[in-house]
């Protein structure tokens, strides 16, 4: 399930289904850069990684995910890019255990094009060099989605989601 308010929301992993919010108002974009800030709370799982964001063209093909781990008792996000002949993903970044952290990504369409992504302001890598030509993007979802077994009873908390279409959000 998942509860909005002004700014913030929780999102609560219940019969290990998805509980996102959706955006349906990017239309055929070619650029794109969301912040919004994560708390993984009491996400005390093991290292598989979970889907909290989500880039899908109007084929509802993914165009980019951010994901969350557990691992060594650190908090980690990650992020995957979709270009042509498949996929290419960023590094594994530490993250706040239990406090809100800002998570940013800069997406473009283009060859060649690139996809940053930055937590608590810093950014951490750019994939370069990539050909996203064949994709734009019109929905994004955010909070726990896909594969969720295991995660029953965790609680994720999320807020000042931020988006625009060709400049960093920031801190």
């Amino acid at each position: 399930t998942a509860q909005a308010g002004t700014y913030k929301m929780q999102a609560t992993v219940s019969q290990n289904s998805s509980g996102y919010v959706q955006d349906n108002s990017p239309a055929n974009e070619t650029g794109y850069h969301a912040r919004f800030y994560f708390n993984p709370t009491n996400y005390n799982a093991n290292s598989t990684a979970r889907t909290i964001f989500t880039g899908l063209d109007a084929a509802n093909q993914t165009v980019f995910i951010v994901q969350v781990r557990r691992s060594g008792g650190n908090y980690q996000v990650s992020a995957t890019v979709n270009r042509a002949g498949g996929t290419t993903s960023t590094n594994w970044f530490n993250i706040s255990n239990n406090a809100y952290t800002a998570i940013e990504i800069a997406w473009a369409s283009g060859n060649p094009a690139s996809f940053s992504l930055y937590t608590a302001g810093t950014l951490r890598q750019t994939l370069t060099n990539l050909n996203t030509s064949a994709y734009t993007l019109d929905t994004v979802r955010l909070g726990p989605q896909g594969t969720l077994n295991g995660l029953n009873g965790a609680t994720w908390l999320f807020d000042s989601f931020a988006s625009t279409r060709r400049t960093v959000v920031g801190p």
